[in-house]
């Protein structure tokens, strides 16, 4: 029996007529144009002005854009699954707005919200539909008005945000094309079923599908396509099921290799956030000799707590032994004031990690306070580890 793929049979994007300049952030924001170009690349972003329409005006418009030039009737349509961080609202979904404007009157339709990796899960999940046989055509939908959660003060993410859609149709091959996902390690051999290793998408992507870099096309191919030749690094970690389906776990930077045992250091993270002294932690693999990493954890304390910080230490060491397993191999944990964070919220994990390892380092433009950095460094001294 031949293999049925879902092919990318059609694609099509929109955005509202407002373009919002550089030069117009400058009125609204402490920045200008040259910060912004030299850091993002971004000149101009689209905004969705119009008083009360959402993200599903914007899916609506991108999807009647792929039904004309695709020649499809919205009755065809068996399924819309749109990718949204900024639904319309709770409910109704976003996608049954978008169903019923279109006329998709032979579809059922929900929203998968998981922000940046949104379209790209919703893209697996609806191949599946595809690949077993149970619909023909599937559209997958991401929206977003991300300027009704952007917060104009915020220079180090207002400048990088607009609204838009893209919208692609799906439909069974049996020519070997079409999306087919892979499970590969990092020595590039591909992983067994249920094994975790590095998900990346066979080439060639769907036409217009993050074509480059701006002013850096070089780069990209050295980072996206160079690590596993033929195949795009999509820098997510996961593994395949015995049925075929792909269960993204985490990012690649937050998977570890202790004694030859990739473990995700996610996981750690969320047993250590279950203690309850614990206000909030950060899990990195630093180098070691004999197993090759070792996770380490920090951890902030809630206010108010008095409780010695060797304490805490243990009661989080045998959390993790007792909820992963000793071969996390995690022995240590250390009580710090405040994590390095970027001014949107971001851990800084890695330059933790080149502390530890005692690599160079450049602390982020974008770094809430450099002297965070510093106290890092003294906690990881006190402790030994540098």
């Amino acid at each position: 029996m031949e293999k049925i793929n879902a092919a990318i049979t059609g694609v099509q994007g929109y955005v509202p007529d407002y373009v919002l300049t550089n030069k117009e952030l400058e009125t609204l924001v402490d920045t200008n144009d040259e910060w912004i170009v030299s850091r993002t690349g971004v000149k101009e972003r689209r905004i969705l002005k119009e008083e009360g329409k959402g993200s599903s005006e914007l899916g609506t418009q991108a999807i009647k854009g792929l039904l004309a030039k695709t020649n499809t009737s919205a009755d065809e349509i068996d399924l819309i699954i749109c990718a949204t961080a900024t639904p319309d609202m709770v409910f109704p979904s976003t996608a049954c707005i978008i169903a019923n404007n279109v006329g998709a009157k032979n579809a059922f339709a929900y929203d998968l919200m998981a922000a940046c990796s949104g379209f790209l899960f919703a893209l697996s999940t609806a191949s599946k539909f595809i690949e077993t046989g149970t619909y023909k055509k599937v559209i997958v939908v991401g929206a977003d008005k991300m300027s009704s959660i952007v917060d104009y003060t915020e220079r180090a993410t207002c400048i990088i945000f607009g609204d838009g859609a893209g919208a692609v149709l799906l439909e069974p091959t049996k020519d070997g094309l079409g999306i087919q996902d892979s499970i590969l390690k990092s020595d590039g051999s591909e992983a067994k079923s249920g094994e975790m290793g590095d998900i990346v998408v066979k080439l060639p992507l769907p036409p217009g599908t993050f074509p480059t870099l701006w002013n850096a096309d070089k780069r990209y191919k050295e980072n996206y396509m160079d690590t596993y030749p033929g195949f795009y690094q999509t820098y997510d970690a996961g593994h395949i099921d015995e049925d075929g389906y792909v269960w993204i776990m985490s990012r690649t930077d937050d998977v570890i290799n202790v004694a030859g045992h990739r473990l995700s250091t996610g996981a750690i993270e969320e047993v250590l956030s279950d203690n309850k002294d614990v206000a909030e932690c950060a899990v990195v693999g630093i180098a070691d000799n004999l197993k090759g990493q070792l996770p380490i954890g920090l951890v902030v304390l809630k206010t108010g707590i008095s409780k010695k910080h060797e304490d805490v230490s243990k009661e989080c060491i045998q959390m993790v032994r007792d909820k992963i397993g000793p071969v996390a191999a995690f022995k240590t944990t250390l009580v710090i004031k405040r994590l390095p964070k970027t001014r949107s919220g971001k851990i800084l994990r890695g330059t933790i990690r080149k502390i530890a390892d005692k690599a160079s380092y450049t602390a982020p433009a974008t770094i809430d306070d450099p002297k965070i950095l510093e106290e890092i460094k003294d906690s990881l001294k006190l402790a030994g580890i540098i």
